[in-house]
């Protein structure tokens, strides 16, 4: 390993080189990364990492790469068409010979390899075009063989993880088709991992390729069996038979956190989709779990469609919140769990709160406009009835978004909330604590998941304060015209039941469900580990809110 005192730079600060800067950032390295992402920037600065707003184009400078003088640079850039590629590696290597480098890694592919062959390895290499770029990867790999700068080719496999799931690649070719071919992806985590683990090693023990793919193989049929084990998939049989080989990784002491793929698809059965509208104060980034209509996957319901939110300083990916959209998809229910604009958690590290900033602008009443939004953004879709749902705060801003979308003429089929606040207002502070907050303009709240202390600005009360009627949580019940449900645990210790119980009161068509011995998150933590089971409450809570949407859509209603 190397010492600690050497600046490492990441050429392309992308899915797999943003993840590899944080890892070094995390080891204790000094690293600089080039990205043009604004968002991906925010997150890296806040890390301690050095941004430099670069792209490659011939002709362009490399003055702002030399001059931050870093004696090792990874390369996850991809090559755009062969004849730009061959210029850009070709400038590539020139500037890291002129700059002193001492090891480059760029990130390949295994598309190197031939058609032929069971086993294969590095050595197996021949000139192929990849199938994505048409570009000649041993072909750039050469120019960099000759110089004088150590070099090494990651081979990446596929790249799995969130948002890039295999049964959506094999969507595309047919579900049961080439079932029998083997596939060897690598999960995004174990692709980082490997590039920040070469990055760190001595030039001399790296051999001058490496291949970066889950060492144990799978068939795509058992990718299938894996994502949905009660469907029967018509199998066609086939597909190529090739085992590529990560053992070369493996002897320089990498593990692999995934070693099967189809292991992470038997814990992550639900192949969401990823996006974000364009909302009235920011971006509303989602996540969607398609319905599944006869145990697959679909844009098809026979239910309708379940919009979550999540509760103050957390993010639509926070604890098993995953876990309940799974159990609600293969219910009839299409769920799209929302972040608000301004809750801090932005790509490609959305469980991070790293936009400090945009904590600090955030107002209530943009979160309640934000539910309205999404409800019409929703309707657009046509995917049958609309639901909100939302947890604590989340769940106060289910309810006022709700009535604001009634207003606006939209149907809401109903609301539920958990755990919900039923007085914004209540919880401002009061006294000496609201003077000090007016003449210092900072409230300080600290996070106690992330370890930051973050804050509000006195406008964040004079905004509450100016529209204190429209932010009204019993008020907005009382105007609603669909059903509500709240549930609530006994033992919540940041949101007293009664606060649920208030909530259902002033319905036209509430129901109060307690759930005895739960606290406020329903036997949840964060992190969540896949596999987990969820502590007292969570069974209650998620049946009673089932049979409470299952009366909800039932045709005698």
């Amino acid at each position: 390993m190397i010492s600690k005192d050497l600046k490492i730079l990441v050429i392309g600060a992308g899915r797999v080189g943003s993840q590899v800067a944080r890892l070094l950032r995390f080891e204790g390295f000094e690293v600089v990364a080039t990205t043009t992402q604004k968002e991906t920037t925010l997150c890296l600065e806040s890390m301690g990492i050095e941004v430099i707003p670069w792209t490659w184009e011939p002709g362009v400078s490399w003055s702002m790469i030399t001059s931050v003088d870093c004696s090792r640079w990874l390369v996850t850039v991809p090559p755009r068409g062969a004849d730009r590629a061959e210029a850009f590696h070709e400038s590539l290597h020139r500037e890291a010979v002129d700059a002193g480098v001492e090891l480059l890694v760029w990130t390949s592919s295994t598309s190197v390899y031939p058609k032929e062959g069971v086993m294969l390895n590095e050595s197996h290499a021949v000139h192929q075009a990849s199938p994505h770029s048409g570009v000649d990867l041993l072909k750039l790999e050469k120019i960099h063989r000759s110089g004088k700068v150590p070099f090494v080719a990651m081979r990446l496999g596929g790249l799995v993880g969130p948002g890039s799931h295999p049964i959506r690649a094999m969507h595309r070719r047919g579900v049961g088709s080439e079932s029998d071919g083997i596939v060897q992806w690598v999960h995004v985590e174990d692709a980082a991992r490997a590039c920040a683990h070469v990055i760190n090693m001595s030039p001399d023990s790296i051999p001058e390729a490496l291949n970066v793919v889950a060492p144990k193989p799978v068939t795509r049929g058992s990718l299938v069996e894996a994502c949905n084990p009660a469907m029967e998939v018509p199998a066609t049989g086939g597909g190529m038979v090739r085992v590529v080989s990560s053992q070369r990784l493996c002897d320089l002491g990498f593990d692999f956190a995934h070693p099967a793929i189809d292991q992470w698809v038997r814990q992550h059965p639900e192949p969401e989709l990823e996006g974000a509208w364009d909302g009235p104060h920011g971006s509303l980034r989602w996540t969607w779990t398609p319905a599944h209509v006869e145990g697959w996957p679909s844009k098809e319901t026979k239910a309708g469609t379940i919009l979550m939110f999540h509760g103050y300083k957390g993010f639509r990916k926070w604890g098993n919140w995953g876990g309940m959209a799974s159990c609600l998809a293969r219910r009839g229910w299409h769920v799209i769990r929302v972040d608000f604009s301004h809750n801090g958690h932005v790509p490609p590290f959305d469980e991070s709160c790293c936009d400090e900033e945009a904590w600090s602008q955030n107002h209530l009443h943009y979160e309640a406009e934000e539910v309205a939004y999404a409800v019409e953004c929703v309707h657009g879709l046509s995917l049958g009835p609309v639901f909100v749902w939302g947890h604590s705060r989340g769940g106060a801003m289910a309810l006022l978004g709700a009535q604001q979308a009634e207003s606006n003429r939209l149907v809401v089929s109903g609301v539920m909330v958990w755990s919900a606040v039923s007085d914004l207002l209540a919880r401002m502070p009061k006294g000496e604590s609201l003077e000090q907050w007016e003449s210092s303009d900072r409230w300080d709240v600290f996070n106690s998941r992330t370890g930051q202390r973050l804050h509000h600005p006195w406008s964040y009360y004079q905004e509450a304060m100016k529209r204190r009627s429209s932010l009204d949580v019993l008020l907005a019940t009382r105007n609603l015209t669909c059903p509500i449900l709240a549930v609530h645990g006994s033992a919540d210790e940041v949101v007293h039941w009664s606060e649920g119980q208030a909530i259902a009161k002033n319905a036209h068509r509430g129901h109060f469900h307690k759930v005895m011995g739960a606290g406020h998150t329903m036997g949840q933590s964060h992190p969540w580990h896949a596999g987990s089971c969820p502590g007292e409450g969570w069974e209650d809570a998620l049946n009673a809110t089932q049979h409470w949407l299952q009366l909800q859509s039932s045709p005698a209603r």
